[in-house]
């Protein structure tokens, strides 16, 4: 139970640093590529409430990462960035997560990470329903993670 706390604290912590950064009306705007609404706190929390696993699979490069444990699906969740995505028209997902509770997904979402498309696209009932800008430690992340396998 201790445990389930810290990690949510972390997460709240996380979420609120976030929120405080200085932001201009201008950059906040919702481009109008944006594909969905950004995800809501309840499904962030049933995530977090509820993850113990997550994978992650590419579609075009041969790896994917698996790891167990509430921590690891924070540390995940924290390269989301609460601002909507600049995505530009055309772009392919590049992977899926898998967010996993007691061996059921619990939440999918698919990645992108290209020039001009590193956002998230989670779902809800098996259709997109929101999508998430990345942090610019989590573009390096995975442009660091893919880099071998780009041409």
């Amino acid at each position: 139970m201790r445990y389930f706390i810290l990690c949510f604290t972390l997460f709240i912590i996380i979420s609120c640093q976030n929120k405080e950064k200085p932001t201009h009306s201008t950059a906040t705007a919702a481009p109008s590529t944006a594909p969905y609404p950004t995800v809501t706190q309840a499904y962030l929390e049933k995530i977090v409430r509820n993850g113990d696993h997550i994978d992650i699979v590419f579609y075009k490069y041969p790896i994917s990462i698996s790891r167990d444990g509430n921590a690891d699906i924070i540390q995940e969740l924290g390269r989301v960035t609460d601002q909507p995505p600049q995505a530009a028209p055309g772009c392919q997902a590049d992977g899926r997560i898998f967010y996993n509770g007691k061996g059921q997904t619990i939440a999918e979402a698919d990645i992108y990470i290209q020039p001009g498309c590193y956002y998230v696209v989670f779902y809800e009932n098996g259709k997109p329903a929101y999508s998430n800008g990345l942090t610019p430690e989590a573009i390096k992340f995975y442009e660091d993670l893919t880099k071998q396998f780009r041409q």
